[in-house]
């Protein structure tokens, strides 16, 4: 029995090895950060976790809560903007933690890289803080203004920065720093997103505006949709197909109340695709997938969930047909910890090998509740009456 008992278990074990081997060579990683202070990073395609960063601070008046996130373009390094005032650049891969910056003195709302990875920014309190990777992350520029800044975005050639404000969007020329134009809307920036071919400029603002810009004209509006709420995250389906994601919350029934969507900005009429409706604190971020098939929100109630873009139905990735549904571990003052952000990899992440995997499940299982692979003698085979002769 004890032998049978083993080899069962062997069997089982290989066949989730095989399982997550076929699945995983095309999965996505997306990662999420929130009330908890952890950043996880999870594959979408089995729903599981690959790695999660606790984040630490000995600074006990204020935790170090997850806010911001940003992936450098070639998927390496993760950027997080925290409560404390500091970002941290982690290993997407290992989860070490490469580096801890100072210089904010308030929450960071929003982490950005440039298009080739050489720069990172990070926004919060009344400025811009650049640093160069390549010299050992030195900061080469303080961007300041006099207003808060919510969102920042570069230019698909890095040579523009735009920043969101209370009153509208301020643009600076990256290469020299210098201030080149100011955007007035004359409401709450919250969000700020660029096409993939660069031409267009998404702006959400806090009385439930998308406002949608020539980015090489600045001051020339070309598409405006009003929604219920205010817009807390946009990003453009980065397919070229001109579709802008949206989440936010909705005032008419309250502050708790948010919906996800999609906005065609192809389409003649202002229609949108709303994938949900949560009355759990609001939507706080979205992301498309790299293929832009899947779209991924975040959720103040602790959740993410994930939709298949093209039929609007959520992504059957826990294998019940459900939305992806992860829960914060860590239960906080006034519920479970809110989902922040969430952001894709922008590359599909490569196939994980054998040790790995198992090494992930000696992590969750126990290393003693693996058994050790070894060869079982079976009883010879029985032909089977049934069977002609």
């Amino acid at each position: 029995m004890n032998t049978f008992i083993k080899l069962t278990r062997i069997i089982s074990l290989v066949c989730m090895f095989v399982f997550f081997s076929k699945s995983s060579c095309m999965d996505q990683l997306l990662a999420s950060g929130g009330q908890d202070n952890i950043v996880r990073i999870w594959d979408v395609s089995s729903g599981l976790p690959v790695t999660r960063f606790k984040v630490r601070s000995r600074a006990r008046s204020r935790k170090p809560v997850v806010v911001s996130m940003a992936f450098s373009p070639d998927g390496t390094l993760l950027a997080s903007g925290h409560t404390d005032g500091k970002v941290r650049i982690w290993n997407a891969r290992s989860g070490e933690r490469i580096k801890v910056f100072k210089g904010h003195f308030d929450y960071v709302y929003s982490v950005a890289f440039n298009h080739d990875g050489t720069i990172l920014a990070s926004a919060g309190d009344q400025a811009v803080i650049l640093r160069d990777i390549k010299k050992n992350w030195g900061s080469i520029a303080r961007l300041a203004i006099r207003k808060k800044i919510s969102a920042i975005a570069f230019s698909l050639d890095g040579q523009r920065l735009y920043a969101g404000t209370p009153g509208g969007c301020v643009v600076w020329d990256a290469l020299s720093y210098k201030k080149t134009a100011y955007i007035d809307i004359g409401k709450m920036v919250y969000s700020l997103a660029l096409s993939p071919n660069g031409s267009m400029l998404a702006v959400g603002t806090g009385c439930g505006s998308v406002i949608v810009f020539n980015s090489r004209n600045p001051f020339e509006k070309e598409k405006e949709i009003i929604l219920k709420g205010r817009v807390k995250s946009l990003a453009f389906a980065p397919d070229g197909s001109n579709k802008i994601a949206f989440a936010c919350d909705e005032e008419r029934y309250g502050p708790d109340f948010g919906h996800v969507g999609i906005w065609d900005l192809d389409k003649s009429k202002n229609t949108v695709s709303v994938f949900a409706r949560s009355s759990g604190r609001g939507a706080r971020s979205v992301s498309f997938s790299p293929s832009g098939k899947m779209l991924a929100s975040g959720f103040g109630d602790g959740v993410i969930r994930v939709w298949d873009v093209s039929s609007g139905i959520p992504q059957d990735v826990c294998c019940e047909g459900k939305a992806f549904m992860v829960p914060t571990e860590q239960v906080l003052i006034g519920g479970k910890g809110y989902v922040s952000t969430v952001i894709f990899s922008p590359v599909v992440s490569v196939r994980h090998d054998l040790e790995e995997r198992l090494g992930f499940l000696q992590e969750k299982m126990g290393a003693e509740n693996i058994p050790e692979v070894e060869r079982v003698e079976l009883p010879a085979k029985k032909k089977c009456s049934c069977q002609s002769s």
